[in-house]
């Protein structure tokens, strides 16, 4: 039998996941025209195909090769698969829903308190705009709610850094 709290996560994972594929298609399911994303896919097509990096992008700057170097690991897999990479944000949406239930849950002691955490950040418009774009806000809110969650865990646990 499972208990309250895995209902609880379950439910909020399985609410995420359906909120992101509906927003993947309201925005279209294989449509590349966010702001920035000209110059993720081109940054990594490049990578796949001849191993480099662009010095600048459409505009002439910089970008970090975090987001692109991701892109390129996940049509490694697929092929170059618009859809493919919503789909692991999407994912990557549900992990970071869980992580701010976790959070919250460390924060209050309270499952009602997590989960309306966990429910208000799976619900939110923007971050599941943010799944369903090709841009770098999925990747990066998931690691720096990691890394919240793993300060949170460091601070209020009785065992310390123990991570496990």
């Amino acid at each position: 039998m499972m208990s309250k709290t895995r209902i609880i996560q379950t439910g909020l994972a399985v609410l995420a996941f359906v909120l992101c594929i509906g927003m993947i298609y309201v925005t279209g399911r294989d449509y590349d025209g966010f702001a920035d994303s000209i110059d993720y896919l081109a940054a990594a097509r490049m990578l796949l195909e001849n191993g480099s990096y662009p010095a600048v992008g459409g505009l002439n700057f910089f970008r970090a090769p975090l987001y692109p170097f991701f892109m390129a690991m996940i049509w490694g897999v697929t092929g170059e698969s618009v859809f493919a990479v919503k789909i692991v944000q999407s994912v990557l949406h549900v992990v970071t829903v869980l992580m701010v239930f976790r959070t919250a849950k460390f924060l209050s002691q309270s499952i009602l308190v997590a989960t309306i955490a966990g429910f208000l950040f799976a619900v939110n418009p923007f971050f599941l705009y943010q799944a369903a774009a090709v841009q770098t806000e999925a990747l990066h809110t998931f690691f720096v709610t990691l890394a919240l969650l793993l300060f949170v865990k460091m601070v209020v646990s009785e065992d310390g850094f123990d991570l496990i």
